[in-house]
């Protein structure tokens, strides 16, 4: 498990991954299907067991998010080497940034 998805985990169900169940994420996914975190947290769950839906809900989970290789680090691993991660969010996080200033320029030039 890595420290995001505890993290994750923690706000969203108020306790850790390992202690849910399949079918405990897999009602609450359904019931909330427009919860990306708890998309993501049942397919984490459904890797760790090795179960053959994993393949459906991992496709369904990238849906709800922007960076499928940042979704793919982070169900996959499990919190040995968080520098890709890190580095990632950095450089998205810098680009989100360029974006802004870039569009207050050229407001500005306007």
């Amino acid at each position: 498990m890595n420290h995001f998805t505890d993290m994750l985990s923690d706000a969203v169900l108020s306790k850790k991954l390992e202690v849910c169940s399949l079918e405990e994420l897999q009602s609450l996914s359904e019931k909330h299907p427009y919860a990306s975190a708890l998309q993501l947290l049942y397919a984490k769950k459904l890797k760790e067991a090795n179960d053959e839906r994993y393949a459906k809900q991992f496709q369904q989970t990238l849906l709800y998010y922007k960076n499928p290789l940042l979704i793919n680090h982070l169900i996959e691993t499990d919190g040995q080497n968080n520098t890709i991660l890190s580095s990632t969010l950095k450089e998205s996080k810098t680009l989100s940034l360029r974006k802004i200033f870039h569009r207050k320029k050229k407001m500005l030039s306007i």
